[in-house]
């Protein structure tokens, strides 16, 4: 009768401690699943940054990341009314994407220029999905037409044709809401906006 009770709880343990291992499987599967699909819809909106109806004068940065944004936010415009106009940026047509770490919410605003104030809302559920950190990494890629050369790297000479890409990484980390075990995930993404900018060196 004691080894039933020694190999009974032997089973019930191992079959316990499997059931535990193959629950984090799912709840981890299914995180990342849910944190793949926020960052897919952050790099279908960034890669938006930057798009002018006019891109035949090569010095126009009316349109494209915003200097005021940040390592959690990140501020861009772009044509949104396909005016092309030069200098004629619409207030609507200034979007962001924040990570508010006291909410611990993913926000994307609408007619912002800043990383504070109204316009912002949720993105996700937060009942559901916890972000603990979102970032945002401007990394161009600038080539220098007339020699082949880096351009950030290599002074370009008065007059080049620079061809800038316009590249963004991107890192988010989260967890579920009511997980007892605090399980968190993290991917990264490197987003190429679709609009280059052809500039000429001053």
């Amino acid at each position: 009768m004691a080894m039933g009770i020694i190999l009974t709880s032997g089973a019930i343990s191992m079959f316990t401690g499997n059931m535990k291992s193959s629950y984090n499987f799912v709840s981890l599967a299914k995180l990342d699943q849910d944190l793949q699909g926020v960052l897919n819809l952050i790099g279908k909106e960034v890669r938006r940054a930057g798009y002018d109806a006019d891109r035949s004068i090569g010095n126009d940065t009316d349109f494209g990341i915003n200097a005021n944004s940040t390592s959690s936010c990140i501020l861009y415009s772009y044509d949104n009314n396909s005016s092309g106009l030069v200098g004629q940026l619409d207030s609507n047509e200034n979007y962001g994407i924040r990570f508010d770490n006291s909410s611990n919410k993913v926000l994307f605003g609408s007619s912002v220029t800043s990383c504070s104030g109204a316009g912002w809302s949720s993105i996700i559920d937060a009942n559901t999905v916890e972000i603990s950190n979102l970032s945002f990494t401007q990394n161009d890629i600038c080539l220098n037409l007339e020699n082949d050369t880096d351009c950030t790297t290599v002074p370009a000479t008065s007059g080049d044709q620079l061809l800038w890409k316009k590249q963004i990484n991107i890192v988010i980390t989260g967890n579920y809401t009511n997980d007892p075990d605090n399980h968190s995930h993290t991917l990264k993404s490197t987003v190429r906006l679709h609009n280059d900018l052809l500039q000429v060196a001053p």
